[in-house]
């Protein structure tokens, strides 16, 4: 915040530091209009200034570099209209002046497979909504992309922002930087540049030790000891075992406390299940971090908008921003320079933006063999409401445990025969890791394996949820050893499996119950979790092959889900009910993985004491 300085001049103490781009601008986060415009004159006179000494100051030059990524941001994504206008006339002033070359939007709106018109703006007219994104600015100093594709279900979005700042800023036993690096660890397991690059922009705002960024082995070996749990959560938890937490936990220079584990663990499911949400929703990089913006001059693509258009009408940047979509020009967004349009939603990329996409997505993925007109797709949903409709009268009554066992284990092997869509390796077809991305993951051939061909881990049984249970038994512990962490998840867990809007495609006044928990049931049963109390004989009636290959690709594999695997699967859906569908998987996985690690911790307490 500004101080008064005795002669009456304001004072700014925050020093402008190249490594300190978030930072930089905090004294935005105020919901006071006179607070803001006074420090967005300071920071636009420091600005001017870098700019006139640019030519004999090396440092004025690198200082330019690296804040002005964060002024093209929010003057395209701030929910206060008056940082948007005064940092979008800076930079229409500057681009017709030609004083310095500006940075240029890479892809327009927060997801690559959902038109921008189609996601709540910042400026929505819902006060409910607007006054969460206000409190996600308050926070963080930015409106996430996740966060405003998550503005069509403002209940859950409340939760999640509370959940996520507690856990990522809040009060807890783990330093901030280590928090964000194990993120980094955690969204790395599933190529998510997405969240990895805005981890390491939150990184380098606390901790001034980038070393740790170059190399995994340069990071303290504390952290390295996790990257063994951190494999085994992300791909194969049934696996996770108390030899995992005493591993951690035996005395030593490098030992965990139980709740700096309990945090850590907490962190990395959370990144996992994250990164799922985030690829299954094709989310653009942010605008200020490394792959959200580019230097370089726009190019030529090598598509056409009316290729794309067979695709999705609405999927392309050029199709958004200009040409016969009615947009503004595709070279000014709200006068300010953006980038053309440079890759199509699934495939092609110009020469230019070729290594940026590849970076973005590893996603280029070709067509599921599924439906793609829309006879098909409406008939696809209304098949999936006709059967919920036949389900609602609940399971047969004379059904045991053991016919809901013999069901699961069914389903478990059913779910054996989808098949994830290719991984596009954009020429590294021995690693899908590119070398920024690969420097965080540990032993990288390491992937999902089906719970029901667990081979030579035959021994490791279902999980029985009735056995180990989130409300029962892991909400107690964690919410013992990270205090006030299981109360937000909790609520969270309930939101979601409460959250409806009784809608479904064209249809209303749905009760969407029976797909909701059959969703949600699924991924568990994917996850080797066995519900005792439900049928799994649903789940064949309410999700076609299709959408539980959907599920299991984002679930399992979010680093191949492609724009026609979203568009084919989820086509004759809302754009909302897509987003919430991928909130659904989301939860869903995160909730797996914290059953069980922490089944795994409290079988060390229960065996240690």
């Amino acid at each position: 915040m500004s101080k008064l300085s005795p002669d009456g001049v304001v004072y700014f103490p925050h020093l402008s530091r190249e490594d300190h781009t978030i930072g930089y601008f905090f004294g935005l986060r105020t919901d006071c209009k006179k607070d803001r415009e006074l420090y967005i004159e300071h920071i636009l006179k420091e600005l001017k200034l870098w700019m006139d000494v640019r030519d004999v100051e090396e440092q004025a030059e690198k200082l330019l570099k690296a804040h002005l990524p964060s002024i093209l941001r929010l003057s395209h994504e701030c929910p206060f209209e008056d940082v948007q206008h005064r940092f979008s006339i800076f930079l229409h002033d500057v681009q017709r002046e030609r004083t310095v070359k500006l940075p240029r939007l890479v892809r327009l709106g927060p997801s690559a497979f959902i038109p921008p018109a189609e996601v709540a703006s910042l400026s929505t007219a819902n006060d409910e909504v607007r006054g969460l994104f206000v409190d996600a600015f308050l926070n963080d100093c930015r409106v996430s992309h996740m966060v405003q594709l998550m503005g069509d279900h403002p209940s859950y979005l409340e939760s999640f922002v509370k959940t996520h700042h507690f856990m990522m800023r809040g009060d807890g036993p783990l330093p901030m930087h280590w928090r964000n690096y194990i993120g980094t660890m955690a969204s790395a397991r599933h190529c998510c540049g997405y969240l990895i690059s805005l981890q390491q922009l939150e990184f380098n705002e606390h901790c001034q030790n980038k070393v740790w960024l170059q190399d995994m082995a340069d990071s303290p070996k504390k952290l390295q000891n996790l990257s063994e749990l951190n494999k085994v959560l992300a791909h194969q938890p049934w696996l996770v075992e108390p030899a995992h937490m005493e591993e951690l936990l035996k005395p030593g220079e490098n030992s965990w406390s139980m709740s700096e584990l309990v945090h850590a663990i907490v962190v990395m499911a959370h990144f996992h299940a994250l990164s799922g949400f985030a690829l299954g929703c094709g989310l653009n990089p942010e605008v200020d971090t490394s792959l959200g913006h580019t230097w370089e001059e726009p190019a030529m693509p090598e598509w056409s908008v009316s290729d794309a258009e067979t695709i999705s009408p609405s999927s392309s940047v050029n199709t958004l921003v200009g040409g016969d979509g009615g947009g503004p020009s595709p070279s000014q967004i709200n006068g300010v320079p953006t980038i053309e349009s440079t890759s199509p939603p699934c495939g092609g990329v110009s020469p230019l933006m070729h290594d940026m996409s590849d970076m973005m997505t590893y996603s280029a993925s070709p067509p599921s063999p599924v439906p793609t007109n829309e006879a098909s797709q409406e008939k696809l949903v209304r098949e999936m409401f006709e059967q919920m409709n036949l389900v609602r009268g609940g399971a047969d009554s004379t059904l045991t445990v053991e016919d809901f066992q013999e069901q699961f284990e069914s389903e478990s092997l059913l779910s054996c025969e989808l098949e994830p869509p290719p991984l596009q390796t954009g020429g590294r077809a021995q690693c899908p890791y590119p070398e920024w991305i690969e420097r965080f993951v540990d032993d990288r051939e390491f992937s999902h394996e089906d719970f029901a061909m667990r081979g030579e881990y035959s021994g490791v049984t279902s999980f029985r949820y009735f056995d180990y249970s989130w409300e029962g038994h892991g909400f107690s512990l964690i919410n013992r050893l990270y205090s006030d962490v299981g109360v937000l998840l909790d609520d969270k867990f309930k939101c979601v499996s409460n959250m409806t809007y009784n809608t479904f495609g064209d249809k209303s006044n749905v009760d969407t119950t029976p797909i909701r928990r059959a969703v949600w049931n699924y991924i568990h049963c994917i996850k080797g979790i066995f519900h005792d109390d439900y049928a799994y004989s649903e789940v064949n009636r309410l999700l076609p092959r299709p959408f539980k290959s959907y599920i299991k690709t984002v679930t399992c594999f979010p680093e191949r889900v492609g724009f026609l695997d979203f568009f084919n699967c989820l086509r004759a859906f809302k754009h909302s009910e897509q987003v919430h569908i991928n909130i659904l998987l989301m939860e869903a996985r995160f909730q797996a993985e914290l059953l069980y690690a922490l089944r795994a911790l409290n079988r060390y307490i229960t065996i240690s004491s």
